[in-house]
C-alpha cells in the first residue's frame, strides 16, 4: 500500500463519523419518511444502497418492493438518511416534467458527473443547463439526425463485413461473435463519421479504439465497491465543500480512471476542434459546427468556455457510443432468444429492401415505417434500461402526486406524498417500466407486440412512453441518435 493509500486508509474513518454526524444533524432537522411504508434497514451506516448496489440485477429487489408497498415508499440510505423510492407515472411526471430544475442533481451525482463529464449538459444545473441545452439543441433535432442514417448503414456494413471474416475463419458455418466487444467499436466508428466527421477507425484496430477499451473498464470498481467506499461516495451528499476537496486529494482507482478517461476523451475533442475551426458556418448545425460556434460567440447566452465545450465532446463521445451499443447488445440478446420475432423483424425488412428499388438501400424516413423493428427495439429499452434508476434532490418543500395511491404506515390511503427541501429521491426506472398498470398483466415479460398500435393513457419520457432516457428538459438530449 502507497502512502497516499495509507492516508486515505487513516483519514476516510474520520470522514465517516464527520459525515455520520453531518447526516444525523441534516435528519434531525428535517421532516421524516416514517408516515411510508418501506423495507426494513439491514444496516445502519449502509441502509439498503450497498446492497443494491451489489445485486447485478435491481428488478430482483424493487419490483418486489413496489409490490409489497406500491409506487411509493420510504428506503433506508447510507447514513440513516430516508429516501423516497417512487415509480409511479404521476409522480415521476412531477418530477422530470412540471418540476424539472426544482428538483437538482444531488451532491454526490453531481460529483461524479462532474469527474466523468466535465461541466458539460450532464452536470449543469438549472440556468447553466437551460443555456448550455438551447445551445446544442440544433444539433439534435430530427433533420439533423436523418442526415446520419447513411453513415449508420455504413457502419452496420463495416461490421457485417468484420463478422462474416470470422465466420469464414470458422469454417463459413457457425461462429461465437462477442458482441460486447464489437458493437462499441461500430458506434463509436458512427459517433465519428456522423457528429465529428472524423475517423476513429475502431473496428480496424486503430489506435482510437483505446476510447473503448477505456470506457469499458470506465466501472471495474464501481460494481462491487467495499462498505467504505460506499460511505466514502455517499458522504459527498452532506460534506461542505472544503472537505469535498480534501477527499479529492486522495483519489480512489475509480477516481483515477475516471480522471484518466477525462483526460483522453478531451484530448481527441480538443483536437477535433481545431480541426473545425471557429464553425463561423451558421448554416452548419452538426455538432461541430455547433460547439465551434458557441466557442466564439460574443453573446453569454450562446457562449460555451473551453472547458464546457470539450466536455460536450467528451459526453457525446461516452453516451453516444457506449449506452448506443449497450441498448443494441439487448435487442440482439432478446431477439435471440424469441427467434419468432427474430423472424417477423427479418421479414418486415428484407419487405421494405425489395420493395425500395434503390438497389436496397433504405431510406431514414423507410426507416420509421418498420414498426415490427420499432417495437422490438421499444421492448428491449423497456426491459433493460442502460440508466436503471435516477437520483434528485427537492430545492423546495413540494407535494408530490401519486397516479396509483399508496397505503402509509398508519393504513391510510395517500394520493399525494409531502416532500421537504433536500430531500433525496430515488427515480425506479427499472420498476416503472414493468409495471402492469402502465404495460398490462405481461408487464414483466418480452412482447414487442405491445408497442403495435399501442394507444397508453399515460406521457412520460421522451420516447415510447419510458424513462428510459430520462424525460422533461433534463431528458437525454442525443436520444434520437441513441
Amino acid at each position: 500500500m502507497g502512502f497516499n493509500g495509507l492516508l486515505q486508509l487513516l483519514f476516510l474513518p474520520l470522514i465517516v463519523a464527520t459525515t455520520t454526524a453531518l447526516a444525523l444533524l441534516i435528519r434531525a432537522r428535517r421532516r421524516s419518511l416514517n408516515f411510508l411504508q418501506g423495507p426494513p434497514t439491514p444496516s445502519t451506516l449502509l441502509g439498503f444502497e450497498w446492497e443494491l448496489r451489489r445485486v447485478r440485477s435491481l428488478q430482483s429487489f424493487e419490483v418486489a418492493w413496489s409490490k409489497q408497498y406500491g409506487t411509493a415508499y420510504k428506503l433506508p440510505g447510507c447514513y440513516g438518511e430516508d429516501i423516497l423510492s417512487v415509480s409511479d407515472p404521476r409522480a415521476l411526471q412531477h418530477i422530470f416534467h412540471k418540476g424539472a430544475y426544482r428538483f437538482k442533481k444531488p451532491g454526490d451525482v453531481q460529483h461524479f458527473s462532474n469527474h466523468i463529464f466535465g461541466p458539460g449538459i450532464v452536470t449543469a444545473q438549472a440556468e447553466n443547463h437551460q443555456r448550455q441545452r438551447k445551445i446544442l439543441n440544433p444539433a439534435f433535432s430530427v433533420a439533423q439526425i436523418r442526415r446520419f442514417a447513411s453513415v449508420f448503414l455504413t457502419s452496420a456494413k463495416s461490421l457485417i463485413m468484420k463478422w462474416q471474416g470470422e465466420l469464414e475463419a470458422n469454417g463459413g458455418k457457425v461462429a461465437d461473435v462477442d458482441t460486447v466487444k464489437w458493437l462499441p467499436n461500430m458506434t463509436l466508428d458512427a459517433l465519428g463519421a456522423s457528429i465529428f466527421e472524423y475517423q476513429f477507425g475502431a473496428l480496424d484496430g486503430k489506435e482510437s479504439s483505446e476510447l473503448c477499451d477505456i470506457i469499458r473498464d470506465l466501472f471495474l470498481d464501481s460494481r462491487n465497491p467495499t462498505p467504505l467506499k460506499m460511505l466514502r461516495g455517499a458522504s459527498f451528499r452532506f460534506l461542505p465543500r472544503f472537505m469535498e476537496r480534501i477527499l479529492d486529494a486522495f483519489p480512489t482507482k475509480e477516481d483515477k480512471r475516471f480522471a484518466r478517461w477525462l483526460r483522453r476523451s478531451q484530448s481527441v475533442a480538443g483536437e477535433l476542434v481545431k480541426m473545425r475551426g471557429d464553425g463561423s458556418d451558421e448554416k452548419d448545425n452538426d455538432l461541430m459546427g455547433v460547439v465551434s460556434r458557441a466557442l466564439y460567440a460574443n453573446s453569454p447566452e450562446k457562449h460555451l468556455s473551453t472547458e464546457e465545450a470539450l466536455s460536450q465532446m467528451a459526453t457525446i463521445i461516452f453516451a453516444g457510443h457506449e449506452t448506443s451499443a449497450s441498448s443494441l447488445n439487448w435487442v440482439l440478446y432478446e431477439l435471440a432468444k424469441h427467434p419468432e420475432d427474430q423472424q417477423k423483424v427479418f421479414q418486415e425488412i428484407n419487405a421494405l429492401r425489395n420493395g425500395t428499388g434503390n438497389n436496397g438501400e433504405i431510406s431514414p424516413k423507410e426507416l420509421d415505417s418498420l414498426v415490427y423493428l420499432n417495437a422490438a427495439i421499444k421492448e428491449s429499452l423497456r426491459l433493460h434500461p442502460i440508466v436503471p434508476e435516477l437520483f434528485r434532490e427537492a430545492i423546495i418543500d413540494e407535494v408530490i402526486p401519486l397516479e396509483y395511491p399508496v397505503i402509509d404506515a398508519s393504513g391510510s390511503v395517500l394520493s399525494e406524498i409531502p416532500v421537504v427541501k433536500g430531500q433525496r429521491i430515488f427515480a425506479d426506472i427499472t420498476t416503472y417500466n414493468r409495471l402492469k398498470q402502465v404495460w398490462g398483466e405481461d408487464a414483466e415479460i418480452w412482447n414487442p407486440d405491445r408497442f403495435v398500435d399501442s394507444k397508453m393513457h399515460t406521457t412520460l419520457g421522451v420516447f415510447g412512453n419510458l424513462m428510459t432516457f430520462s424525460g422533461g428538459i433534463r431528458g437525454c438530449i442525443g436520444w434520437r441518435f441513441a
